[in-house]
């Protein structure tokens, strides 16, 4: 259980603007025997609510941006795709701050979060697929 609430975490911070990494925690439970399902959704879990954070915060920190004369970058990405964008919420070091324009640029949350979740979703089946071939 305690192996769980450290994917929980690690799955997390991954989404963050921290510098983490998930799969290697994720793959080491598949490694020991941990139920492929759990670990499975509950990286998932993790990961998509640490994007949801990254989300809300661009969304909130416009006020204190837009006074200060400053926005994001990727105004012409999110403007030409839209939620789609959060599609690539699980790229490494582009993910975070695309979710970060998408929240402050506005996108629609509800349809951002599902490409956010189903992208983020996909890297943890395609890791757990890759992984059994190897078994």
């Amino acid at each position: 259980m305690g192996e769980l609430f450290g994917l929980f975490a690690n799955a997390f911070l991954a989404a963050t603007i921290l510098p983490f990494s998930s799969e290697p925690l994720f793959l080491t439970l598949l490694a020991m025997n941990t139920d492929p399902l759990t670990c499975f959704l509950v990286a998932t879990i993790g990961n998509s609510l640490g994007g949801f954070t990254n989300l809300l915060l661009g969304r909130y920190s416009r006020n204190y941006f837009e006074k200060r004369g400053k926005t994001p970058r990727g105004k012409d990405l999110i403007r030409r795709y839209g939620a789609w964008i959060a599609w690539f919420s699980w790229v490494p070091f582009i993910g975070d701050p695309l979710l970060i324009a998408a929240g402050f640029y506005r996108t629609p949350i509800i349809l951002t979060s599902v490409f956010m979740i189903a992208g983020k979703a996909g890297r943890y089946a395609l890791l757990w697929y890759f992984f059994s071939l190897t078994q």
